[in-house]
């Protein structure tokens, strides 16, 4: 299944997870740190030679880790959350305590790595009818292609316009470079008056705009461009 939390352990006893600054690397690149297939490749080891394990936590999993860590304590209980790889039968139940201390001594890595799946969703902070300018700080920085992915879902191109999308009467305007990284995003939504010709008469219409651009740069007061 790969979702969050995923993790694989090798023959030797060795716990492989994506987490901290490798997690948010991935996730930035677009590609899934709960994938079992990438924890092995990212760790040079073939995923057909780990036993796979999947924690399935929901948000208030995640808030209840604050309080207490997670805990398999039996061997019953871990054979819920495999995954494939190693026939689970083959699994060693001295490897049992040593899963438990790892969950242990990672739970802050596993609930920054839960606020980063929960976080506000990036299409409800900016997608929105009320004008406004703003800053978004991203939970962890994307590439323009995965922003554009994100935002631009439930939106079909507008023709002849490069970047613009419509939804209803919502014009999205996406000011970012596919290739780029981006940590920071700047967003100003407003309505958008036009005239046009109808029949010999001039008609005033009004549109509903989101613009967002990406920030690569922070000047200083004064510092010249």
């Amino acid at each position: 299944m790969c979702e969050f939390f995923s993790f694989a352990v090798k023959k030797d006893g060795a716990i492989l997870a994506l987490l901290g600054a490798e997690r948010t690397r991935y996730l930035a690149e677009g590609k899934n740190p709960d994938s079992h297939s990438l924890i092995c490749e990212h760790f040079g080891v073939n995923e057909d030679d780990t036993w796979k394990f999947e924690i399935e936590m929901t948000k208030n999993d995640i808030e209840r880790l604050t309080q207490a860590p997670l805990t398999v304590q039996t061997i019953e209980e871990l054979e819920k959350h495999y995954d494939g790889g190693i026939d689970f039968k083959e699994f060693p139940t001295d490897f049992l305590p040593r899963i438990q201390f790892w969950l242990e001594q990672n739970k802050d890595k596993i609930i920054e790595a839960g606020n980063l799946k929960y976080g506000a969703d990036l299409v409800e902070t900016i997608i929105g009818k009320i004008p406004a300018q703003f800053e978004v700080i991203l939970a962890y920085p994307r590439l323009g292609s995965q922003i554009f992915s994100e935002l631009t879902v439930d939106f079909v191109p507008v023709k002849n316009k490069t970047d613009w999308y419509k939804k209803d009467d919502i014009r999205l305007i996406i000011k970012l470079e596919r290739e780029n990284t981006y940590s920071r995003l700047f967003v100003s939504r407003y309505i958008h008056e036009y005239a046009r010709v109808i029949d010999g008469t001039a008609q005033k219409f009004e549109e509903y705009r989101i613009v967002v651009y990406g920030i690569t740069k922070t000047r200083k007061e004064g510092e010249m461009i």
